[in-house]
């Protein structure tokens, strides 16, 4: 039997996330609000996969990395957030870290869900969480954190990022774009984590760029120093004291850690299609039917689907739809129990 564990403050979207995983076959499911629980339930029994949302109430899902590594577990992660996805292409891809694009649907999440379990039974080297796959997750998502690497607790560099913009990078040979590029292809590293910028010093702003550019850069870089044979691994040392003022920025907003995602651009309107020769006429029927009425079991995974796409006005239809065909199923009347406490159901609309 797997073991999943699904952590969402959001209990209406956690709940629907739940039911529709658990058609999938041999799986047991727990569910909790916080990064607490959920520190708890993987310390209680560590699962095979865990699906988390980025933005939490009081720590943030990307943490969930480092404290994976501090108690030595190797765990696939699904995270569900708002991203740029024409970056996933050109971008290195942690083999234990998904990210999917809000809104998700159920059979999407089913998919990714099921081939992960697959390949569990497949073994595989443990690979570390390195600076890339953190400075991914967190410019994807636009966050605001410190990536640090960290030898026997003494910090040898970092990279601050803030909502998602690649804010400053120092270690032992200096700061900026050189130590933004030693940091992010540092091989044979002691220990890298992420933490919110919660008490974290205040600095300026040191780049323009995009972190995606700047990380395009400096694997392409360190790709060259190979074809000619050059080191490509540096030592990075202790991290010097930073001296002056800090910048214009107001670092209020820092200390408050993360923020939440910024909901991602439509995609562009498709093309019209080709128009294609008229068929033959043919003489139309006296009567046409209508449409066949939609059975309980559609309208129930039409009101989960909606959950999870947080449309909360189609998800209420489809369930009250299908209360007028079951009254008494408990996953229906749930449902529009918890949607009516939201406020997305009225009396009017269940008259």
């Amino acid at each position: 039997m797997r073991q999943l564990l699904i952590l969402d403050d959001e209990e209406l979207l956690r709940t629907s996330v739940r039911r529709g995983l658990s058609s999938l076959p041999s799986v047991e499911i727990t569910d909790v609000g916080t990064f607490a629980a959920a520190l708890a339930a993987i310390d209680r029994m560590p699962p095979d996969l865990i699906l988390s949302d980025l933005n939490l109430p009081d720590r943030s899902g990307i943490e969930l990395l480092g404290e994976l590594t501090d108690r030595n577990l190797t765990i696939p992660v699904v995270f569900m957030s708002a991203y740029l996805e024409s970056f996933r292409s050109e971008l290195q891809q942690h083999p234990y870290v998904d990210v999917l694009e809000k809104p998700v649907s159920m059979k999407s999440l089913c998919e990714l869900v099921g081939r992960r379990l697959e390949m569990l039974d497949q073994s595989a080297a443990a690979l570390p969480f390195g600076v890339a796959d953190y400075l991914q997750l967190a410019g994807m998502g636009r966050h605001s954190v410190v990536i640090e690497v960290t030898d026997q607790g003494d910090v040898l560099g970092e990279i601050v990022i803030y909502r998602g913009n690649l804010w400053s990078a120092r270690d032992r040979h200096g700061e900026g774009d050189e130590a933004f590029a030693r940091l992010a292809t540092a091989q044979d590293v002691a220990h890298v984590v992420c933490r919110t910028l919660r008490g974290h010093p205040r600095s300026a702003r040191m780049f323009q760029r995009g972190w995606e550019s700047m990380l395009l850069d400096a694997v392409r870089q360190q790709d060259e120093a190979v074809r000619v044979s050059q080191p490509t691994k540096r030592g990075l040392g202790a991290l010097p004291t930073v001296d002056g003022a800090a910048g214009d920025h107001d670092w209020a907003a820092l200390d408050e850690g993360w923020v939440d995602a910024e909901p991602p651009a439509p995609p562009p309107p498709s093309p019209p299609a080709a128009a294609e020769p008229a068929p033959a006429s043919t003489p139309a029927p006296f009567l046409s039917e209508g449409p066949s009425p939609k059975s309980f079991d559609s309208l129930l995974e039409e009101g989960l689907d909606a959950l999870l796409e947080r449309d909360h006005a189609k998800a209420a239809q489809a369930f009250l739809a299908a209360q007028a065909l079951r009254p008494d199923d408990g996953r229906v009347i749930a449902n529009i129990d918890r949607l009516r406490a939201l406020g997305h159901i009225s009396g009017e609309e269940e008259a």
